[in-house]
């Protein structure tokens, strides 16, 4: 081997070798940390994948629910319009049409005098009608039955629809019986009774 040759040859060992040995860590290495950056960009993914999943279920799961929120509302206002138009409207043109005549009024306040002179109370009355109430035959019958109870304090005329109250002046007490408060018993009774046919439906 001449001296060229072993110049070479030393070359190779020296530099080449460890060069490509270098350069096989460098493409190993590369491969690894490609492998690695996938692996992460993989993962990641995923994640976000399930991320993305899991917020649709959750804005869905809430849709949902104001959906049914949307829908109970609309129900409960449906069954509230019903009990305003067609039952308390109802309810309270008939009252108003039974108290129109003198006759339901009289019984009204004969029943209120019985139950304050079963109670014993003996003080001063003072009766409450409507502005359109104090008929001719009403104040007939209120001077010939109840005008000794009332000479103090009267009949009066008060913000009523109809019917009549019963002020009770020493104790300060009222005894309602205006159409306001018939009605309002009347439909606690239709409430009860037939307003849940229609109004407890789910």
């Amino acid at each position: 081997m001449d001296k060229v040759e072993k110049i070479c040859e030393t070359l190779t060992k020296e530099t080449l070798e460890p060069a490509k040995k270098k350069a096989r860590e460098i493409i190993k290495n590369a491969e690894r940390e490609a492998e690695e950056l996938l692996e992460n960009a993989r993962r990641q993914s995923e994640g976000a994948f399930e991320e993305a999943k899991k917020k649709m279920i959750q804005e869905r799961r809430a849709q949902e629910t104001s959906l049914k929120l949307a829908v109970r509302k609309s129900i409960d206002k449906l069954k509230y319009s019903i009990e305003e138009e067609i039952f308390s409207k109802a309810i309270d043109s008939s009252v108003n049409a039974a108290l129109q005549g003198p006759g339901l009024v009289v019984k009204i306040i004969e029943s209120m005098v019985r139950a304050v002179d079963k109670e014993g109370i003996d003080g001063d009355l003072q009766l409450i009608l409507s502005q359109s109430g104090l008929q001719s035959d009403l104040a007939k019958h209120i001077q010939t039955t109840i005008w000794d109870r009332l000479q103090k304090s009267g009949v009066v005329l008060g913000q009523i629809k109809g019917g009549a109250q019963l002020k009770i002046i020493e104790k300060n007490l009222t005894l309602d019986m205006s159409q306001e408060a018939i009605v309002g018993l009347l439909s606690s009774f239709v409430r009860d009774e037939v307003r849940s046919l229609i109004l407890n439906h789910e």
